[in-house]
This record gives structure tokens, C-alpha cells and sequence, in this order.
């Protein structure tokens, strides 16, 4: 005998959720406020130290360190200001494509370009010193730091901008406006307890030690 009853249809198996997408807005008021935050952090930080070396170094010295450290900013924005923007893009592409072992290569032709920038700088700056056609009160180790100053924050331009790609701006912000000037003004107040020396040449070494030490964590970081 047939049986006529008719057979339950097996249950469809229910789809698995989807994750949520993150908010875009959540994702930009996150990252946005935490490097918000670092800039303003920077702000009287920098005002700070400025304030210290004007009293330090009285009207004339401090003339001299601000006419070092703007020519050191445009050494460290020419060495570095193209080759930072190219150097991000091509470190998230690499990232987001699962391509990490090419970054690293990337980040150090980078880091090597900006040397060799920092280093042509500085023998522009050397000819116009030697030839007197900058006439300003530098003297020779003043115009090599000068350059350690430019070639450090190159160095460091470039650590943020491959964190940039790496999607951790928030950390590569931190090296050049908090982690550098906060050394410097480390170095500079034991320059200030231990010597007596209050020279523009005095000032700027302290701040190239700090760079210096702001471009190698930056690096330890990659």
C-alpha cells in the first residue's frame, strides 16, 4: 500500500547574520578626536619651550636659533614633503592587498631618498655659508646642525606617513608633535642645570637630540 501522506519539506537552514558595518562616523570621530588630541596637546607644549629658550637665550641668541630652526623646516619639508604622500599611498595599497613584506622595502628606498635629499641640502647650505651669500650669523656647526635637524624630521615624516598607510596616524603623530619636542625640551633643561652655555648652537643641539631620538623610535615602530 502507497502511502499518500505528503512528506514535511526539510527546513531551510536560516542564514548566518552579517557582522554590522562600523559606522563611518564613529570610525572618523574616533581616529579624528585621538589626533585632534595629540595636536592640541602639541600646542603649549611648543609654546612652552619656545617661552623657556627666549628667556634662556635673551633677544639676540634666540634671533639666531629662530632664523636655524626655520631653515632647518624648510630643509625637513623639501627633503620629505613628496616623497611622504607617495610613501603612504603605496603602504596602504601594499596593506590592504596583504602585500606586507613589500612595505618594509618601500619605507627604507623612502627613508634612504630623504638622506640623500637632507645631505644635498646641507651642501647647498655649506656653498651659500662659504660663499657668504647667506648673510646671517651661522657658523659652521650651526649649519651642520642645521641639517641633522632637517634630516631627523625627514626621517620622521616618513614614520608617520608609512603609519599613516598602516592605518595608525594617531601613533604617527605622536613621534613628531608630543615624543621629539618633549626630549628636546628634556635635553634642554640639562643642558640648562649642567652648563652654562646659552648659545643658539647650545639650543640646537638640544632639539636635534630630540628628533634624533623621535626619528629612531619612529623607525623601531615600522
Amino acid at each position: 500500500m502507497i502511502s499518500t501522506a505528503r512528506s514535511r519539506p526539510s527546513p531551510r537552514p536560516r542564514p548566518r547574520p552579517r557582522p554590522r558595518p562600523r559606522s563611518t562616523l564613529s570610525f572618523y570621530l574616533r581616529n579624528g578626536a585621538v589626533v585632534g588630541i595629540i595636536k592640541l596637546a602639541s600646542v603649549p607644549l611648543v609654546l612652552s619651550i619656545s617661552v623657556l629658550l627666549a628667556r634662556w637665550l635673551g633677544p639676540q641668541e634666540y634671533g639666531v636659533y629662530a632664523i636655524a630652526w626655520s631653515l632647518a623646516a624648510i630643509g625637513a619639508a623639501a627633503v620629505s614633503g613628496g616623497v611622504s604622500q607617495f610613501l603612504t599611498r603605496r603602504v596602504a595599497q601594499l596593506h590592504k592587498s596583504g602585500r606586507k613584506p613589500e612595505i618594509q622595502p618601500h619605507i627604507a628606498a623612502a627613508t634612504r631618498l630623504v638622506s640623500l635629499a637632507a645631505l644635498l641640502f646641507l651642501l647647498l647650505l655649506a656653498a651659500g655659508w662659504s660663499a657668504r651669500a647667506i648673510p646671517l650669523p651661522l657658523t659652521g656647526g650651526t649649519i651642520a646642525l642645521i641639517f641633522l635637524v632637517a634630516a631627523f624630521i625627514g626621517v620622521i615624516n616618513i614614520g608617520s606617513a608609512a603609519l599613516r598607510g598602516l592605518e595608525r596616524a594617531a601613533e604617527g603623530q605622536l613621534f613628531l608633535l608630543i615624543v621629539a619636542p618633549a626630549a628636546s625640551a628634556a635635553v634642554l633643561l640639562l643642558m640648562i642645570s649642567l652648563t652654562g652655555s646659552r648659545t643658539a648652537w647650545a639650543a640646537l643641539a638640544a632639539v636635534a637630540a630630540g628628533y634624533g631620538l623621535g626619528a629612531v623610535l619612529a623607525q623601531l615602530r615600522l
